[in-house]
């Protein structure tokens, strides 16, 4: 557990000038009689069961003893933590509390330090002249979603907690209406205000919870319209302290404790409180945290973030968290990256995003359908396919599912650090029998070339547009770049690369369905 949050280092009390503020307070040791399965929803203890994890130190909550004494000298005391064994206050009285036998270190929070975090809505215009009935459809058929409907898994059984800045009106929404009815909302607190959701501070959250499972008759925005939901505030909707992040860890504790199988957050951080090279999986507190709620068989399902068009470009955090599913966008209707999504790698090189989604969609705008844009409702379109391939395959562990997720998508095994492997495709878990469209592509791509250019010339043969997408890599496989492009029907398209590099390298092209590779 000490080594989980190394991030979180503190001087020794002797060298630090401690003063009125916040403070988190690590404790000791815990009370481990405590009977657990009586401290854990049953659908905790049936997840974990499943996936054969069992009980830990990091489970058993914090000394109910300390707390109280802690309490007592604090000011205001905000939250416990199990997986931190800590506590979070604000107190006058810090150097009493360091005299306490079982308090091991404290450290002392920075509540006034800005940053910066994503919320899904990219403040521009996408131009594309599509209608509302194609964005809506497209964001459901390009996952195969209604192919889950005809089985019958639309998210049953499955519980899903969902992270936000707020819930506006989601209790007067017609689109939400069926979850408020059937009593699929389970519970729903604000961790700002450590009080129930009052459904008012943002409008954001009822978007995303819309995008997995929202519905009005037949018309579907997300498709887990029956599975169950755990609502947590954890964010201002305005301005952004690094509180937030101990909000999120705070609802990831009562998700798991709650029996979410599937955490869906539409959030992330990046600059004025952290460095690109701390996008490396193992560095931000919120990262941490989300590793921790994977460990414990919760599928983490985040957006990549919307810097792609911005000077930070690259995912934010958690999205860097190797043991999470992290959701780029792309365009309606055109699987091609949309340029506001975020970019991977990660600072370490791992593959992010995994896979993408619509980030241009039709959402809840309470009494109708509202035209919204950002990867953070790309990442609940991803969380409502993942509940009903959950349902499909019910033995899987998180971290099984999260692989058989990437593998059933579009470009699988091809991918690049735009689109990832592509979007999820629902007929990888129906019967074990992926419906992937492959055209024999022989005599329709032709690579050549002078001193300066390489010219890729790839024929669509169809009365519709394509897409081919390229990557060129060293001889480690190293991605050195990488670009997509939209064929026309019947036409001939044309990429042209400058040959200096792909010089000593190999170019990489995925196009219906079949990946060639040339090599210069």
């Amino acid at each position: 557990m000490k080594k989980l949050f190394t991030f979180l280092i503190v001087s020794t009390f002797s060298t630090v000038l401690f003063s009125q503020g916040h403070y988190l307070i690590y404790l000791k040791d815990k009370d481990t009689t405590i009977n657990l399965t009586r401290f854990f929803d049953p659908k905790s203890i049936e997840r974990r069961a499943i996936q054969g994890i069992n009980f830990d130190f990091l489970d058993y909550p914090v000394n109910y003893k300390y707390v109280e004494e802690i309490k007592s000298l604090s000011d205001t005391f905000f939250y416990a933590y199990r997986w931190l064994n800590a506590v979070w206050i604000y107190t006058s009285k810090i150097n009493i509390i360091e005299s306490l036998p079982y308090v091991t270190k404290i450290e002392k929070l920075n509540e006034y330090k800005s940053l910066n975090f994503v919320t899904a809505s990219a403040e521009k215009e996408i131009n594309q002249n599509h209608s509302k009935e194609e964005i809506l459809k497209s964001q459901i058929n390009s996952m195969q979603g209604l192919l889950f409907h005809q089985k019958g898994y639309k998210g049953n059984g499955i519980r899903i907690a969902v992270f936000d800045a707020g819930f506006t009106k989601a209790n007067k929404s017609i689109f939400l209406k069926h979850l408020f009815e059937k009593e699929k909302i389970l519970k729903a607190h604000d961790f700002i205000k450590n009080d129930t959701i009052k459904y008012k501070f943002s409008h954001h959250g009822r978007m995303t919870l819309a995008c997995i499972a929202g519905k009005k008759d037949e018309t579907l925005i997300g498709i887990a319209t029956e599975a169950e939901f755990l609502l947590a505030r954890t964010e201002y909707s305005l301005w952004e302290v690094f509180k937030e992040e101990l909000y999120w860890l705070k609802a990831a504790e009562w998700a798991d404790k709650n029996g979410a199988y599937i955490i869906n957050s539409s959030l992330g951080y990046e600059k004025k409180r952290y460095c690109k090279s701390d996008m490396n999986g193992k560095s931000t507190f919120v990262t941490l945290a989300a590793l921790t709620a994977a460990k414990k068989g919760i599928l983490v399902i985040n957006s990549a973030g919307n810097s792609g068009d911005k000077a930070w470009r690259i995912i934010t955090a958690p999205a860097d968290a190797d043991s999470i599913l992290t959701v780029g966008g792309t365009m309606c209707c055109n699987p091609i990256h949309i340029d506001f999504s975020s970019f991977g790698p990660t600072y370490d090189g791992r593959i992010k995003p995994e896979v993408v989604a619509n980030a241009e969609v039709m959402s809840d705008g309470i009494t109708k359908l509202s035209k919204v844009y950002g990867t953070s409702f790309s990442a609940p379109l991803i969380s409502g396919f993942a509940a009903c391939a959950w349902q499909a395959n019910k033995t899987l562990t998180n971290m099984q599912l999260r692989q058989k997720i990437i593998e059933s998508s579009s470009l699988y095994p091809y991918f690049d650090y735009a689109h990832g492997y592509g979007i999820p495709q629902a007929s990888s878990f129906l019967d074990n029998k992926r419906i992937k469209r492959k055209t024999q592509i022989e005599n329709l791509i032709k690579v050549y070339g002078s001193d300066e250019f390489i010219y890729i010339a790839v024929k669509n043969p169809e009365n519709k547009e394509n897409v081919v997408y390229y990557k060129v890599c060293d001889e480690n496989d190293n991605i050195i770049n990488y670009g997509a492009g939209t064929t026309l029907p019947k036409k001939e398209t044309i990429l042209y690369l400058n040959r200096a590099f792909v010089t000593d390298k190999k170019l990489i092209i995925y196009f219906l369905g079949n990946i060639k590779t040339y090599y210069f």
